[in-house]
Order: C-alpha cells, then sequence, then structure tokens
C-alpha cells in the first residue's frame, strides 16, 4: 500500500510496519506512486505519466525489462486508481474516467465513463484485488484507509 512517499505491507487486512521510502523498496523508482496494480507477475507504479515496471525474486523488486515506460497520448489522465483484468489488461481510473490499458504493450483499449461500467465503484479508490483471479466480478478495492468489496454487474467484454 502506497501513502505519501512510502510503502507500507500488508498482511491480513493490517499494516504490518511503520513503512519504508519508495525509492527504498523499489530501485529507480518514483518518489511518489499515483497509482499501483499487479498484472501477472508484473507489479506496476504510475507516478504522473511515468509508467514503472518491477519483477518480484522472492527477495527484492527488480526493475522489468523496458520500463519506464510513458503513459500513452490517448490517455488525457494521470491514474489515480488501477486494478487488473484477468486477461493480463488493467483499468486505469481518473474522476469519472477510465481506460483499459495494456501494460506491456503501453497502450489504451478502452476508454470511456467510470460511472457507466463501474457503478458504485469507492470514490477514493487507490487499488483492487480480484477475490479470485479466474473472475472479474469481485474484487477487494483499497480506498486511502478502507478495505471493500466491490461486485462489478457491468462488465466490459
Amino acid at each position: 500500500m502506497f501513502l505519501a512517499e512510502k510503502v507500507y505491507r500488508i498482511r491480513g487486512r493490517k499494516f504490518v510496519d511503520n513503512g519504508s521510502n519508495i525509492s527504498e523498496v523499489f530501485p529507480k523508482g518514483p518518489k511518489f506512486v499515483n497509482a499501483s496494480v499487479t498484472s501477472n507477475d508484473l507489479i506496476v507504479l504510475f507516478a504522473e505519466r511515468a509508467i514503472y515496471g518491477y519483477e518480484y525474486d522472492g527477495v527484492s523488486f527488480i526493475e522489468a525489462p523496458g520500463f519506464p515506460k510513458e503513459l500513452h497520448d490517448r490517455v488525457l489522465f494521470y491514474p489515480q486508481a488501477a486494478f487488473p483484468l484477468n486477461n493480463g489488461s488493467v483499468i486505469l481510473l481518473s474522476g469519472n474516467v477510465f481506460a483499459t490499458y495494456n501494460v506491456l504493450e503501453n497502450r489504451p483499449s478502452f476508454l470511456n465513463d467510470k460511472t457507466r461500467f463501474f457503478p458504485n465503484i469507492p470514490e477514493d479508490l487507490r487499488s483492487g484485488i480480484p477475490k479470485d483471479i479466474q473472475l472479474q466480478e469481485s474484487y477487494w478495492m483499497f480506498e486511502e484507509k478502507t478495505v471493500s468489496d466491490y461486485t462489478n454487474t457491468v462488465l466490459i467484454k
């Protein structure tokens, strides 16, 4: 979980440490993170228009090949939240807009109105993880200080 310039470890929905500077955990990483998401084995950090990718070797995070990247020009917002889809793409959100984004290809495939496709999603959303990696309807959504149970009734095909 990211807050200000720190990253915190969470276990069982509780913080387990006092946080570390982002650069101590993610080499060559940003000073702050707007949004983060895990897609397959790639941990992705968004800082304004920069995209940082990392792989975990079991001990530490290593910069993934081809990163950092700049967010595609078709995405006209700074991502403020992100969560993965089971097809390898991620959803990037800011305000009332979202983009379905392929991080490896560095391109969006769909941009639209958040409230239409993700009704009742938490307003202060930062990140999300699927409850079941095979499905994309139900997520644990992380807000700044809480975790919500979210089920999407409108699916992107």
